[in-house]
């Protein structure tokens, strides 16, 4: 499975890393989102610099327990992106992006 990059754990809680395809390439900040209303809403909100373009809901594999993000970044330039984020297996700080 290709990675077009990852997001790294922070200090504060948040993760912070990239995006890279053959056409694009952006920073990436995801935040957890403090405004969770229902089971439906997302586990967190992404952005890239001061733009929010997406969040990602926690999503758990059945029969292994894992945890895993599926994403949904939004923009008029490149439309809408489905990706997951799954655990990188040497560390767990890390979370890579991969299309879906």
């Amino acid at each position: 499975m290709a990675t077009n990059g990852t997001l790294k754990l922070q200090e504060n809680g948040t993760y912070r890393g990239e995006f890279h395809s053959l056409k694009l390439s952006f920073p990436l900040h995801m935040i957890p989102n403090d405004d969770i209303k229902s089971e439906k809403s997302p586990t967190y909100l992404i952005y890239s610099g001061k733009t929010r373009l997406g969040a990602a809901w926690e999503n758990e594999a059945a029969g292994t327990g894992v945890v895993y993000y599926t994403v949904a970044l939004k923009d008029p330039s490149f439309g809408t992106m489905y990706l997951k984020l799954f655990q990188d297996s040497q560390d767990g700080g890390t979370f890579n992006i991969v299309f879906d």
